[in-house]
This record gives C-alpha cells, sequence and structure tokens, in this order.
C-alpha cells in the first residue's frame, strides 16, 4: 500500500494531505511513505523540485540579496 499511494501521489499531483484524507491514514504517515519512495528511488525531495528553499539556506539567500541591494543603494547616492 505505501509504494501504491506514493507512487500515485507523485505522478498524479495530488497532495499526500488530500490523499491521506480519502484514505483515512495519518498525514505525516503517508508524507514519510513519500519522503521514503522518493529516496529509495533516487528521486528529488518535493522540496528540491518544487524550488522550495529551507532553514539557513533560505537564510543565507535572503542576506546576500539585501548585500547587494544595499551596494546597488550605495552605488545610486555617490
Amino acid at each position: 500500500m505505501r509504494e501504491r499511494t506514493s507512487k500515485f501521489i507523485i505522478e498524479s499531483g495530488k497532495s499526500a494531505t488530500s490523499v491521506a484524507e480519502e484514505l483515512g491514514i495519518e498525514i505525516n504517515t503517508v508524507c514519510r511513505w513519500v519522503r521514503d519512495y522518493r529516496r529509495k528511488h533516487k528521486m528529488p525531495s518535493y522540496s528540491d523540485e518544487k524550488g522550495i528553499l529551507k532553514g539557513p539556506k533560505e537564510e543565507k539567500e535572503k542576506v546576500e540579496i539585501l548585500k547587494k541591494s544595499l551596494h546597488i543603494f550605495m552605488e545610486q547616492r555617490v
């Protein structure tokens, strides 16, 4: 059931949340199944696939954007 459910979610594009609710299974369980399936089949994670930034990497990128913006702003003032 885990494999079939995970494969269905990935191929159909339906959310793990909606499928879990339809099946009456805990949402975290279904999300774990999908995560494990992706790892087993060497697929990108959901966040990697969707380009979602996470954790410290996201903060680093925000800092870099602010630095560039400040640099541009300071150049314009001169």
